[in-house]
């Protein structure tokens, strides 16, 4: 999934676009091969569903490419109308949490055919929201992490992944968002913000979006919802999403058929054991020895 119309997929490594940055003192010494492969099993080991309660506000989705035509309008798109061929990709858990230093918001996707998983959180700072990003594979990693600096006019990140470490630090930062605190601003705001500069982990830069509104007609299944799509300067998708009094129905990364459906905790929960099983089953098979040949 590398085009604009699936779910971008972890890539390789990139040398930085900007110059990193040394920070005075003693330098420590970056997390080996080893330790992040650690961290990225331990993580990806059990679902999320099964690490912990699900507490807080939380919403779940499975992802499925469906056919666009078959669905009809975008509204039926979103909103979860059924489709006779639709393909399972993944599933997600999108959580807040509330905490007296503000709320904390949590992305994390697990992909059925891959065995990917894509945690994206962001925690309340002393200078603005933190993020932690990570791609995490059977035997591979990264990890990234973004915080404001000199008063939210910079951004320092940090990143590993395998034997690749670096530092890097982003200049003229100046209204800049990451996009599940935008998100969650957009779910409830009477005059949405018509542009916004929004943080991209896998380019490790902002990227200028804008903003369209589309109400449902007063009568009809839609009725109380809104459209919400957010573009990018050549007029490409970066997202759409349907909306009712807050509540996110279902939404698209990019344009095409690959959408995110709304569904209940206990449907998500047992689906996820499921994919976990049959991934236990797939290795269980692949490690069997073959059949001996018979003369």
């Amino acid at each position: 999934m590398t085009s604009r119309d699936r779910v971008r997929a972890p890539g390789p490594l990139k040398g930085p676009a900007e110059a990193p940055e040394r920070e005075p003192g003693r330098r420590r010494r970056p997390p080996t091969m080893r330790n992040a492969l650690v961290l990225a099993l331990a993580l990806a080991a059990a679902p999320a569903a099964a690490q912990e309660p699900l507490e807080g506000r939380v919403e779940t989705f499975v992802i499925e490419q469906v056919d666009p035509l078959e669905v009809g309008d975008p509204w039926a798109l979103l909103g979860g109308a059924p489709a006779t061929s639709r393909e399972e990709v993944g599933f997600l858990l999108w959580r807040r949490s509330e905490g007296e230093a503000g709320p904390t918001l949590e992305w994390d996707l697990h992909f059925s055919e891959r065995e990917t998983r894509l945690l994206e959180v962001e925690r309340p700072g002393p200078e603005g929201p933190g993020l932690v990003y990570r791609e995490m594979q059977p035997s591979a990693g990264r990890t990234l992490t973004a915080e404001w600096v000199d008063d939210g006019s910079a951004l320092r990140l940090r990143e590993w992944g395998g034997r690749q470490a670096l530092q890097l630090r982003v200049e003229d930062c100046a209204g800049g968002r990451f996009r599940l605190g935008l998100l969650e601003e957009l779910r409830v705001a009477p005059e949405p913000p018509r542009a916004a500069r929004v943080f991209d982990p896998l380019a490790r830069r902002f990227e200028h979006l804008t903003l369209e509104v589309e109400l449902a007609a007063d009568a009809g299944p839609w009725a109380g919802t809104r459209m919400l799509r957010l573009l990018r300067s050549d007029g490409s998708s970066a997202g759409t999403w349907l909306l009712r009094e807050g509540a996110v129905l279902g939404f698209q990364w990019q344009a095409g058929g690959l959408r995110a459906r709304r569904i209940d905790v206990d449907e998500y929960t047992r689906r996820l054991e499921e994919l976990a099983q049959r991934r236990a089953a797939e290795a269980a098979d692949g490690a069997a020895p073959a059949p001996a040949d018979v003369d």
